[in-house]
């Protein structure tokens, strides 16, 4: 029940016709992203994912949410292979998710995990900002790899 409200949450968000609306949508799909059931979780975070552009009051959550995830839920939705992942039986009805590497923007993840302002930073928060900030240099370098050289 919790994965498909979350799915439908941010289905509707961006479609929201007014602030309230919008609010309360926020607010139900918060509360799902701080289920800990890991496949409703899971769900709940693949179909978030694209909307962190344009709803940023959701990076918060969305980021605590994935470091709340067990350690090989969250392996299984941070492949980069880009090919869909087959959750762990939900209910009768199997989910194929998008990896979310595949749908977030990840300057705006690192950003999320640099602005915590804990002095003593969980070991997996600088692991993932690690990680993203090698993938961020990854994609910029063959981004100036492959773009032609002007010339005047």
């Amino acid at each position: 029940m919790q994965a498909q409200l979350g799915k439908l949450c941010a289905a509707l968000l961006l479609a929201a016709p007014d602030a309230e609306t919008r609010a309360t949508l926020t607010a139900l799909l918060t509360g799902v992203l701080a289920n800990r059931c890991p496949s409703a979780h899971s769900v709940a975070l693949c179909a978030t994912a694209p909307l962190l552009g344009s709803a940023p009051e959701l990076v918060p959550p969305f980021v605590s949410s994935l470091l709340a995830l067990p350690q090989p839920q969250r392996l299984l939705l941070l492949t980069t292979s880009g090919d869909a992942v087959t959750l762990p039986v939900v209910s009768s009805v199997p989910y194929v998710l998008k990896p979310l590497p595949a749908s977030w923007q990840p300057l705006q993840i690192a950003q999320a995990l640099l602005d915590d302002t804990n002095p003593n930073p969980n070991p997996l928060t600088l692991a993932l900002t690690l990680t993203l900030a090698l993938a961020l240099a990854l994609a910029l370098a063959l981004a100036l790899a492959l773009t032609p050289t002007l010339t005047p």
